[in-house]
């Protein structure tokens, strides 16, 4: 069969894989096999194009498959090829290029309206399709979130306090506090707003004026629930420069549950007893921070190269990794390597992270930040590499083949990291940063070889956090020491090109790390009465999946799909 096609060409084929194991479902989308022949690689890539949905404990699925030929040499026992210029970010789709533009121009205040900025975004996009206001608010958070780091929470902070002392001078008319400043969601130019309840307008002024609360009355006439009517608002320029905006309505409505324009559901609001209560808590946590200790001593000899012979008697289980070999793609043992991994982070930070093209400012803002516990990130991250492999001597096995293996070391060695955080007295959330980087530290080392779908580094965005580009650094470290007979040279260059375009995904708020699915939590409980929390997040988490592998794009689409989850067993999603 293969000596019919001439090379370069494709062999379509069917195949009816009926015997799948419900743990392991198969995605069809970009899953390549690759088949060894002598002088040859066959790329098996299947394309899902129809799907019957498994009526039992089974998965019936079709796959339409092409079989890809290329050129290889063979030297030794080493197969060689040219390094191969390719993408791991997937293509974002068009309604999250425009969700995402709109957020900008939002975020920017040229426009103040959802719907103006994403006509316009639409527009500059050349496309007529118009994500929903939900889409377009989730980008708009990850945007001001990565864009005002911790002074967003301190104005935050600010806000509510502001918004309190006005409700209490305000409060014989039952002002409840809406918006971002109850939500959280606050960005760069974002007002407070206030619902007050009053047949008389002149009482509200005389209140106001008894409170020494400079203020400013207009009216306006907006469209709500397909209804034309004439609305009264109230501005006051707080003490503290932030401006509070005030609707006044009638005292019928205020029973009424007003429904938010963003998400389509009731609108959150609260009133003084639950804003203080907000507030208080707040204050306790702050509290609680500024009175832990960030291990000062250890971070000092983590920052300072000369002094990391001490951290040996610190861990015995790296001393126990000295002479334990490792297969053929390393040259070290796994002691020398963890120092190798240390020496090369320290290298990449002397030289300001210059491998890093793009986003080199990004990522050095991002490491000057105080990370988990106070921690200082990059002493965190040299504490990750110094424990990356501690799970190594325990868990050594040889394969039938010869092979030296380590199967499952990161879990082995996250276990092991707790041991050392509670012996060491470290800050508790530091603790769980490192136990959590040692635990993820293969996935950033293996996605580039696996060509793994988008789900799968979305769930690594998911899973590392804020921790993401240190994990990147860890990785391209990891990689780059080590250097046996059986690594090949692009691969050194398939790591940087993987590194990149993350870093590249982290810090734009790309299409992996943020989705603007079409379908959201409220739209679950709407359309299909899911009202169970858990299955909703469940549900939520599945479609996010699977928007990301191109499965549906639309809202409709999206809600069909998520028609026949729910008609399948939850334990197969």
């Amino acid at each position: 069969m293969w000596a019919l096609a001439p090379l370069g060409s494709p062999l379509n084929l069917t195949i009816d894989l009926t015997t799948i194991s419900p743990s392991k479902p198969l995605n069809g989308d970009n899953r390549v096999c690759e088949l060894l022949r002598p002088g040859v690689i066959l790329n098996l890539r299947a394309d899902l194009r129809s799907t019957q949905r498994p009526a039992s404990g089974q998965m019936k699925r079709v796959f339409y498959v092409q079989f890809f030929r290329e050129e290889t040499r063979l030297i030794g026992d080493t197969m060689k090829r040219r390094p191969k210029s390719r993408r791991f970010t997937a293509h974002s789709s068009v309604r999250h290029s425009v969700a995402t533009e709109a957020a900008r121009l939002l975020y920017r205040r040229e426009f103040k309206e959802y719907f103006q900025a994403k006509r316009e975004a639409a527009r500059r996009q050349g496309t007529t399709v118009l994500p929903t206001n939900q889409e377009i608010h989730r980008q708009l958070l990850v945007i001001a979130e990565a864009t005002e780091g911790q002074a967003r929470q301190a104005r935050l902070q600010t806000m509510r306090e502001a918004a309190l002392s006005v409700m209490e001078s305000l409060q014989d008319f039952r002002p409840r506090l809406i918006g971002s400043v109850w939500t959280g969601h606050i960005r760069a130019g974002s007002d407070i707003d206030i619902h007050l309840y009053c047949d008389d307008l002149k009482r509200v002024e005389l209140q106001m004026e008894a409170c020494h609360l400079p203020f400013q009355v207009y009216h306006v006439r907006s469209k709500r629930d397909h209804e034309v009517r004439d609305f009264v608002h109230i501005k006051h320029q707080h003490r503290s420069g932030f401006e509070v905006e005030m609707t006044l309505y009638p005292e019928s409505e205020y029973s009424q549950h007003p429904k938010c324009s963003i998400t389509g559901g009731p609108m959150a609001r609260a009133s003084i007893a639950q804003l203080r209560q907000v507030l208080a808590t707040s204050v306790k946590q702050d509290s609680a921070v500024e009175e832990r200790c960030p291990d000062e001593e250890l971070q000092a000899t983590l920052a300072t190269p000369s002094r990391w012979s001490e951290i040996t008697s610190l861990l015995p289980e790296l001393a126990a990794c000295r002479g334990v070999l490792q297969n053929h793609y390393h040259h070290l043992d796994v002691f020398d390597h963890t120092w190798e991994v240390c020496r090369k982070l320290w290298a990449l930070r002397s030289d300001g992270y210059s491998i890093i093209k793009q986003h080199r400012v990004d990522l050095q803002n991002h490491l000057a930040c105080p990370g988990p516990g106070g921690w200082q990130r990059e002493n965190l991250l040299i504490m990750s590499a110094l424990c990356h492999d501690i799970g190594k001597p325990t868990t050594a096995s040889l394969h039938r083949s010869g092979r030296r293996r380590f199967l499952g070391h990161e879990s082995v060695g996250a276990g092991l990291v707790r041991q050392i955080v509670s012996r060491l007295d470290m800050q508790p959330m530091a603790g769980l940063a490192l136990e959590r980087m040692v635990s993820l530290h293969m996935e950033p080392v293996l996605i580039p070889s696996r060509q793994s779908p988008a789900s799968v580094l979305h769930r690594l965005f998911k899973a590392a956090g804020d921790l993401m580009p240190e994990l990147l650094l860890l990785s391209w470290a990891d990689v780059n020491s080590a250097r046996g007979p059986a690594q090949t040279p692009y691969r050194f260059e398939e790591q940087l090109t993987f590194v990149e375009e993350m870093m590249e995904e982290y810090f734009d708020h790309g299409f992996l790390r943020s989705p603007a699915v079409p379908v959201s939590s409220t739209d679950l409980e709407q359309e299909f009465g899911v009202t169970d929390a858990k299955l909703r997040a469940k549900l939520l988490e599945q479609l996010t999946e699977d928007y990301l592998d191109g499965e549906f794009q639309g809202r409709e689409d999206g809600l069909s799909w998520a028609s026949d989850l729910l008609e399948t067993a939850t334990e197969l999603w």
